[in-house]
């Protein structure tokens, strides 16, 4: 926003240069230096209605509507694509592009924005076009493309551009030259290229999805232009609710009242499995609810709300299985003694209704409507705000529904799900609205360790990380790498954290009271300790496997198992291993890293298997997950998969004295919900060591852990910070490896071990 004084400077330059020179000398650097009554309006698009024929796609992979006042241009596609229409602009005259662009839905890294001088539609690494777009790094693009040759004019980071919200891009050519503006701030400007055709038009990377708010293109004249009040008088779009858009609230305006994000229970959820007639459970961040009869099923929390007030209710469901046509959903104003209540819900088949249950009836406020904004087989984020008198209904961020408010029934929050249905739940959060209200994050100050350098080193296996935190809101939670601190009133915090041999990135997040968040890295190094080994082994001979399977291309990603298996190696090799180390292996290559290791090992007096990623069992045997496995049924599991015995196999042939196996693998089985319910099963089966042998589970047979929220998993953390510790036997390292994740997780995880060791085993006497 500029001053007045500011705009009094432009005026006076504007007088001086037309006295002077008897015509206006602009700069055109200064986004203001052209007054709007000297730029002829030749074309303009609100996008109220879609009278200028702005492209539809294939409805496949390319897509794009007029709605609501917007343009929505979306690439479902592997390659850039682009939406345009022809423009006439003489290329010998001065005049401006505008536009207001909104990143909906896109990579962090990919972008949006506006082409112009098109000759043809582009698609792909074809077309030529010119182009200004960003993405949500906050990077702007400028440059050109011709037909695969690119020409990178400017790439660089812009504090102007606002991450979830609209961004003006404006192209300005005057005499012989561009200037470029983002958000009215001067960027670059560039020699003036000659266009390759008269179109002008929006760009999507891969797949993305963007909203343009208006479109305007004029021509710059040296005389003020007739008229042109009132053609900018019929421009905006006074029909238009503002409060309709997603986008009218950012997060800082949303004073959080209640969020539960289902990694426990504290709120007391029903979770029961009553056979035939519905199960409840929560687990790995969702709640699961399935109803196996007729019955409907409702499931809530008080949250009393002042409905004087402007508020948003807001959830991510899933519907895993239901009868077509039937939906489950939200619920909420549901009153306490009776079952009066609105809903708000999804079928399978991509519709949506609004209903109100009031004295045992059904009143359908919205009959099923199709909509194209529901994701099958996916989380959908439902959306119900109440703005001054007003409901306003969104699906994944766009509005499907308006209405009149109506008041609540009761305090109560929740969900239904239908006869014969289940639902997955991801997310609740209840926030009350406030326009303009800043949510500062907090403010954290590191006192111990001192990182006067950048960079602390130390020669222990822990540290202690100590500090405080500020915010106004107060703060909620502070924790480093994932390990919760302890936060005494005056916010100052203390956490011990371990570390391992080599650099450390230790992260420390406060949560303020409003869920604003912030993190501060620090680096810490520790330094190896300098030690013959070999020599404390009595040089016998120690080779070692180490897989992370992280990278699932159909069963999603792990943060841990490849930093957990790059850890292992530096401590194993620390410890005298020969250590083979493969990371994210399809079926083949771990099939093939085991046939090495097994024909390796012969001659070796230890052999050490170290797994970190998904494992699974079926029927009683335990399988290891490829980062290729397709496991639509459990029937694909023993030909997508490896059997775990496959490689106590090898080690037993090889004649190794001592076999250690250690399986960071019990983690949920992300393929199963389309399993029938018979075929689940959690965590890794129990196996037998044979003879001479050590096989160490993340947490008993039956059971899953948690994949971890610092750089390594719960488990494995434990394992390394106790794995270099002198003169204890293998079995006791694994008893402290057990009290510390049982302590760490709660008594949510207990790790276990198989042993048929027939001796004393020490990583380090």
């Amino acid at each position: 926003m500029k001053t007045n004084f500011q705009l009094l400077v432009y005026a006076l330059i504007f007088l001086v240069s037309t006295c002077v020179s008897g015509q206006n000398v602009w700069d055109p650097k200064i986004y203001e230096a052209i007054p709007v009554n000297y730029k002829k309006t030749i074309f303009y698009d609100a996008f109220n209605d879609n009278r200028n024929n702005w492209e539809a796609g294939d409805g496949q992979y390319r897509y794009g509507r007029v709605e609501n006042g917007y343009y929505l241009w979306g690439n479902g596609g592997s390659i850039n694509c682009g939406s345009k229409r022809a423009m006439s602009i003489g290329s010998n005259v001065d005049f401006e592009i505008e536009a207001m662009v909104k990143i909906v839905k896109a990579k962090i890294k990919y972008t949006c924005g506006i082409i112009w001088g098109c000759s043809q539609i582009p698609l792909g690494f074809q077309g030529q076009y010119f182009h200004m777009t960003f993405n949500r790094e906050s990077k702007l693009f400028i440059g050109r493309w011709d037909d695969g040759s690119r020409k990178k004019y400017y790439s660089k980071k812009q504090k102007e551009i606002k991450i979830d919200e609209y961004n003006k891009l404006t192209v300005r050519k005057y005499k012989d030259k561009y200037y470029f503006f983002i958000n009215e701030v001067f960027v670059k400007s560039i020699k003036f290229q000659s266009w390759f055709g008269q179109d002008v038009g929006f760009l999507g990377s891969i797949n993305s999805v963007m909203h343009a708010d208006y479109l305007r293109i004029s021509e710059i004249s040296n005389t003020p232009v007739k008229d042109q009040v009132k053609i900018a008088a019929v421009e905006p779009r006074q029909h238009v609710d503002p409060c309709a858009r997603y986008s009218f609230y950012s997060s800082d305006e949303k004073e959080t009242v209640f969020l539960d994000d289902f990694d426990d229970n504290r709120n007391k959820w029903w979770t029961d499995d009553v056979a035939g007639v519905n199960t409840g459970q929560i687990e790995q961040g969702h709640y699961y609810y399935a109803s196996y009869n007729d019955n409907w099923y409702y499931m809530w929390q008080g949250v009393p709300l002042d409905e004087s007030r402007d508020f948003e209710l807001e959830s991510e469901i899933k519907t895993a299985h239901s009868e077509v046509g039937i939906g489950s959903g939200f619920l909420w104003g549901k009153s306490s003694s009776q079952f009066n209540m609105y809903l708000f819900c999804i079928t399978d088949d991509n519709k949506f209704f609004l209903s109100k249950y009031i004295e045992k009836k059904w009143q359908n406020i919205v009959n099923a409507t199709y909509s194209q904004y529901i994701h099958s087989d996916a989380y959908n984020k439902v959306s119900v705000r109440k703005i001054k008198d007003k409901y306003y209904f969104f699906i994944n961020g766009f509005n499907v529904h308006t209405m009149p408010y109506k008041q609540f029934f009761g305090p109560n929050v929740g969900y239904c799900v239908a006869k014969k249905s289940s639902l997955f739940i991801d997310n609740l959060r209840i926030s009350y609205l406030n326009k303009g209200g800043i949510n500062l994050p907090p403010v954290i100050v590191i006192n111990e360790p001192n990182m006067t350098r950048g960079v602390k080193i130390i020669k222990t296996n822990t540290i202690l990380v100590t500090g405080h935190v500020t915010d106004t809101d107060g703060i909620k939670t502070v924790s480093a790498n994932g390990i919760a601190a302890s936060l005494n009133t005056d916010a100052s915090f203390s956490v011990i954290v371990p570390v391992v041999a080599g650099e450390n990135r230790i992260t420390v997040t406060a949560v303020d009271n409003r869920m604003k968040a912030a993190i501060k890295v620090i680096t810490v190094n520790r330094e190896p300790e300098v030690i013959a080994y070999a020599s404390a082994v009595e040089n016998v001979k120690r080779l070692a496997l180490v897989i992370g399977n992280a990278r699932y291309s159909h069963g999603g990603s792990l943060r841990n198992p490849v930093n957990d298996a790059r850890a292992m190696k530096v401590a194993l090799e620390l410890l005298g291993f020969t250590v083979l180390v493969h990371e994210n292996c399809d079926q083949k290559a771990m099939k093939r890293a085991m046939d090495e290791f097994g024909k390796l090992l012969e001659g070796h007096a230890v052999g050490l298997f170290f797994y970190a990623g998904h494992g699974i069992q079926v029927n009683g045997h335990n399988y290891l997950v490829p980062v290729d496995a397709s496991l639509n049924n459990q029937n694909d599991v023993e030909y997508d998969c490896v059997r775990a015995g496959r490689l106590l196999a090898k080690m037993e042939s090889a004649g190794t004295q001592t076999n250690i196996v250690i399986l960071d693998a019990c983690r949920d089985n992300p393929f199963e919900r389309s399993w029938s319910r018979s075929a689940r099963g959690k965590g890794l089966a129990f196996m037998d060591a044979p003879s001479g042998s050590l096989i160490a589970y993340a947490t008993s047979p039956g059971t899953t852990a948690a994949d971890g929220s610092g750089s390594n998993g719960v488990y494995t953390s434990a394992i390394l910070q106790y794995i270099h510790t002198p003169g204890i036997t293998i079995e006791e390292l694994f008893k402290r490896v057990r009290r510390q994740v049982k302590q760490q997780s709660g008594d949510k995880q207990t790790p276990w071990e198989s042993t048929s060791l027939e001796g004393n085993f020490y990583f380090k006497r």
